[in-house]
């Protein structure tokens, strides 16, 4: 069921930037307003660093590709940490490189091919997602290797 407003919305007219840090921003708040800790954590891997310059809202990210190139993860939350925009910048760019290959495909088998690639194999997803073939995975392992970030299992 669509919505007066959804009807709206077009790809020229949606909001792109990183979605509603204001409310978690006012969330935050009023929790630290009414005494109770909390703790958030970015969702989009490729937006952390738009959501640590935030600074007085999110503590770190979580998200797929964290397990697969957790350093430059932890980098882009230290550099951020730290003050230094530019340099995290710099490594979101990077990662952004391996959550664009990740994301191509609506099959999710394709981010455990990732898993396997720097050694740890997961098997594939469960139904409905189709296991990749051999020669399905050689391929991808190529496109993994051109990117030159990820280390290959030894």
């Amino acid at each position: 069921m669509m919505t007066p407003w959804g009807e709206t919305v077009t790809a020229e007219n949606a909001w792109r930037g990183y979605p509603r840090p204001q409310m978690v921003q006012c969330l935050k708040r009023k929790l630290d307003e009414a005494g109770k800790e909390a703790i958030f954590f970015a969702g989009r891997d490729e937006q952390l660093v738009c959501a640590l310059a935030y600074r007085n809202v999110f503590s770190g990210g979580i998200g797929t590709t964290y397990n697969i190139i957790p350093r430059h993860f932890a980098d882009i939350c230290r550099l951020s940490f730290a003050g230094d925009a530019e340099g995290a910048a710099k490594v979101q760019d990077e990662a952004n490189r391996v959550v664009t290959l990740m994301v191509e495909s609506e099959n999710w088998s394709y981010r455990k091919a990732m898993m396997k690639y720097i050694g740890l194999d997961c098997g594939w997803c469960r139904y409905p997602f189709a296991p990749l073939s051999d020669a399905e995975y050689n391929a991808y392992a190529k496109r993994i290797e051109a990117l030159g970030i990820l280390p290959k299992e030894s």
